[in-house]
């Protein structure tokens, strides 16, 4: 029998007293990570009344009884690390994720091509070149299938896009065009624009798509939020919101439509992180805001992980650092003093290094701030004590090591 998730109402007030209106028996239910199953729970108005045989004692004549048979029952869980636009973006668009060929996304682009006026942008996600043997696509692999219409395809990882001629050319990207700070211009054998664009070099495209109206912000976050309810998620942290996904959240949660708690981290310096270092944190039975996400490096898949040595299969390459380290232990100074938590997105080696370096010249020692290094996923054994000194948490995603193996 499938596991069952319970997800329960808000706690905030007192715990209630009295009757159970409903009784949960004959399960396995985990009440926390540590204490053994207990077999019984009593809920009483959407809140957990007891557990175990204090459950059975809450039970009286107008209690309900549900009798699992045996099933696991477990908490709502919380996702600590989620892009909720983007996945109200990607509900509402094609999912590249599983495309085995250049063709079949080319395909896609030609059917979207024919169902929109020319000079509109197509947008989607997920590509993968490890799907068809790893080499990276090309402008030229799109060009026909759209040469009227500007195309901007994701990578899986976000950290890449691939694009048509007619996009380079809306952005003004020529084989002159210098590859930005942290960011990497793919190149063909003549220094020209192949179509591949990495980290910061995607902005040189994407900030030519026009943004997103506030009404399709909402549309994609409730999108979002209707899905991690439905998956049995009680909570999500945002990595990097933007005013209008504030705005967004606030207004859903005051139309009952935020069926989720909202953990957001600020999306780096700029105006939002100025507001809220004058304000202070934002906490909420809904909504909170108590943290900043900032990036140290790329990912593995598009080669812009930042590692201490250069990747096998592209010598002299060590990826890109997006934000040095003194940036990331100015703005961390500023949290400190704030009370707001840094969690800083690394994954190559160095990458977690220059982070770990950063935190240690802020915090000192040992602390409670519970800095941040998102996903850590390739640490120098040496580093690992850092962790540990500094009291920084690796916040891991383990999905990670099975979908990334292949590019590892």
């Amino acid at each position: 029998m499938l596991p069952i998730l319970f997800l329960l109402a808000a706690a905030s007030g007192a715990q209630p007293e009295g009757e159970a209106d409903l009784l949960i028996v004959n399960a396995r239910i985990h009440v926390s990570a540590r204490a053994k199953p207990v077999a019984a729970l009593a809920v009483k108005n959407g809140r957990v009344l007891a557990a175990g045989d204090e459950a059975l004692r809450r039970a009286g004549p107008s209690t309900r009884r549900l009798d699992l048979g045996g099933a696991a029952v477990f908490p709502s869980f919380i996702d600590s690390h989620a892009h909720m636009r983007g996945l109200g973006a990607l509900l509402e668009s094609r999912d590249l994720r599983h495309a085995a060929s250049i063709a079949e996304i080319a395909a896609y682009v030609r059917e979207r091509a024919s169902a929109v006026p020319k000079g509109e942008w197509i947008v989607a996600r997920n590509w993968d070149q490890t799907n068809w043997g790893g080499a990276f696509p090309s402008a030229r692999d799109l060009d026909a299938a759209a040469p009227d219409h500007p195309v901007f395809l994701s990578r899986v990882d976000g950290h890449a896009a691939w694009v048509n001629s007619r996009a380079l050319a809306v952005a003004g990207v020529t084989k002159d065009t210098p590859d930005p700070p942290g960011g990497k211009i793919v190149r063909d054998a003549e220094g020209n624009p192949a179509g591949v664009l990495i980290d910061r070099a995607m902005n040189l495209v994407r900030s030519r798509i026009p943004p997103p109206s506030f009404e399709q912000i909402k549309r994609q976050l409730a999108l979002a939020a209707a899905e991690c309810a439905r998956l049995g998620l009680a909570g999500v942290h945002d990595a990097g919101v933007a005013a209008e996904d504030l705005r967004a959240y606030r207004e859903l949660q005051a139309e009952g439509r935020l069926p989720v708690r909202i953990y957001a981290m600020i999306g780096g310096d700029g105006p939002l992180w100025r507001q809220y270092l004058e304000r202070g944190p934002e906490t909420g039975p809904w909504l909170t805001v108590r943290a900043i996400k900032l990036y140290a490096d790329g990912a593995l898949g598009s080669r812009g992980a930042a590692m201490w040595q250069p990747y096998s299969d592209d010598k002299g390459n060590t990826g890109l650092l997006i934000t040095p380290r003194e940036e990331i232990e100015r703005i961390a100074r500023q949290a400190v003093a704030r009370g707001f938590q840094v969690c800083t997105h690394a994954i190559g080696d160095r990458a977690n290094r220059v982070v770990l370096d950063a935190y240690a010249a802020v915090l000192g020692g040992p602390n409670d701030k519970r800095f941040r290094i998102e996903h850590a996923q390739v640490v120098s054994l040496p580093d690992f004590r850092l962790f540990k000194e500094f009291g920084v948490i690796p916040a891991i995603q383990a999905t990670h090591a099975t979908s990334d193996m292949r590019w590892a």
